[in-house]
Order: C-alpha cells, then sequence, then structure tokens
C-alpha cells in the first residue's frame, strides 16, 4: 500500500493522532523537540534519509508530522527547505529551474519504493510554479519597498561614439571593395563554373550601405534595487520550500 501522509483521517497504514496510536513511552515532554527535529531533517534531505531508513523510520517522521500542528510544521518544513538550499535565485526563470528540480526530487524523496512515479512530474510542474511565482512576488515586494524606502540607485549615462552594428560594419567594408580587386577573383572564378559572385556582393553592399549608419550605444538600463533581489531570491526559496514540503 502506497506510504501515506494523511492529517485529517488515518488509513489502514496510517497512525491517528492520539496517543493510543502511538507506542508506548514515545510521547513525552521531549517529543515535541523530537518530532521538531525530524520534521526538518526529512525536509532538508528531501525525505532520502528515512527513505534509506527504510518503512519504519518514513513511519516515524509520519507520526512526528501528524502529532504537530500545520502551525509549526509549516515554518519548520521552510526554514530546513532553505537553509539546504544552496543556490541563488536571480530570475523567474532560474526559480522556475529550482522549484521544478527540487519539487521533483521532494517528490520521489516521499515516495514509496524506488521506481519513479507519476507524483514525480507533479511535483516538479508545482515547484517550477512556486520557484517562479515566488520569483516574481519578492521582485515585485523588493521593489515596492524601495520606492518607499531605499534609495533609487542612479542611472548609468551611455558613453562612448556612434558606431555600426556588426552587419552594418561588413556592409561597409564589402561596399568599399574596388572594381581592380573583385573584377580577377570572379575571372579565375569563372575558370571553375563560379559566376561573379565577389563583383556582384561588392555592387550589392554599395546600394544598401545607405541603410545601416551608426547609432548611439543603447540607453543604459536602471540598476536593480538590491532590495528587489534579496526579496526575490528569499520568498523565491521559500515559496520552493513550501511546495515540496510533504
Amino acid at each position: 500500500m502506497p506510504f501515506q501522509r494523511d492529517k485529517q483521517a488515518a488509513t489502514s497504514g496510517g497512525f491517528k493522532r492520539d496517543k493510543q496510536a502511538t507506542p508506548e513511552g514515545e510521547v513525552g515532554w521531549l517529543t515535541p523537540v523530537d518530532d521538531a527535529m525530524r520534521i526538518a531533517a526529512d525536509s532538508m534531505t528531501r525525505g532520502y534519509a528515512d527513505k534509506l531508513g527504510g518503512e519504519e523510520a518514513q513511519q516515524h517522521t509520519a507520526r512526528s508530522r501528524e502529532r504537530t500542528s500545520d502551525w509549526v510544521e509549516t515554518p519548520i518544513d521552510i526554514a530546513a527547505a532553505v537553509a539546504a538550499s544552496p543556490y541563488r535565485v536571480g530570475s523567474m526563470g532560474v526559480g522556475a529551474l529550482a522549484g521544478a528540480a527540487e519539487g521533483a526530487a521532494s517528490a520521489y524523496g516521499h515516495q514509496e519504493g524506488w521506481v519513479p512515479g507519476w507524483d514525480v512530474l507533479k511535483g516538479a510542474g508545482e515547484g517550477a510554479a512556486f520557484g517562479a511565482g515566488g520569483a516574481k512576488l519578492g521582485e515585485w515586494a523588493g521593489r515596492g519597498w524601495n520606492r518607499m524606502f531605499g534609495e533609487t540607485p542612479p542611472v548609468p549615462a551611455p558613453t562612448g561614439e556612434p558606431k555600426l552594428s556588426r552587419v552594418g560594419s561588413a556592409v561597409h567594408s564589402a561596399s568599399q571593395v574596388p572594381l581592380t580587386t573583385t573584377v580577377p577573383i570572379d575571372l579565375a572564378l569563372a575558370h571553375f563554373g563560379v559566376p561573379p559572385i565577389v563583383s556582384g556582393t561588392a555592387k550589392t553592399a554599395r546600394l544598401v550601405r545607405p541603410l545601416f549608419k551608426p547609432q548611439l550605444p543603447p540607453a543604459a538600463r536602471p540598476l536593480e534595487p538590491a532590495a528587489a533581489a534579496a526579496a526575490r531570491d528569499a520568498l523565491a526559496r521559500m515559496m520552493i520550500g513550501y511546495g515540496r514540503s510533504p
């Protein structure tokens, strides 16, 4: 039977949230501490510590979760997940990738057996949504905080002289090749059946050259407030931790 962690009702393999379903001697004044430690360890290891320990270890953690209120369990899960996530979320894309990896890893670590099931794909999808959404919400929150209490970073002024793009530079260079150079090359290539592509390229470049003019460097983008980067990273990892908790 699949390993379940249902807090609303006990199944034939689960445990009710009362002392009758708990082995004698397990409940004591240190039990809440032990429960918190087991929940944190389970979240930090994505479930693999108990998975390697076997069904008994998984059931022990399940009892700890069932005895612990959601108001206590959820913050422990989030804090442990953030502490055990050694990466930084710098954009929505990174948040989605990190969330997908975390969600899939946690789903696989908490499923029964070692053959991946559909829960792994579901966990990856949910994790990607939590990661990307958390990153965007954090960015908005950080920018809002900066508007109210922070300072606007200076906008770097564009520097440099007007320049041609790479394509424009190539067109201008081709247009300046004289006929005294292109014609002899084409005559030599004609012996191999090659049409006068060199002269034709130079002539075409001279015709389209007016379309390519030197441009000023693009306007510099405003620097991102430090509050936005910090809030995006923190909220994305918190949402990922919430999404992958059992």
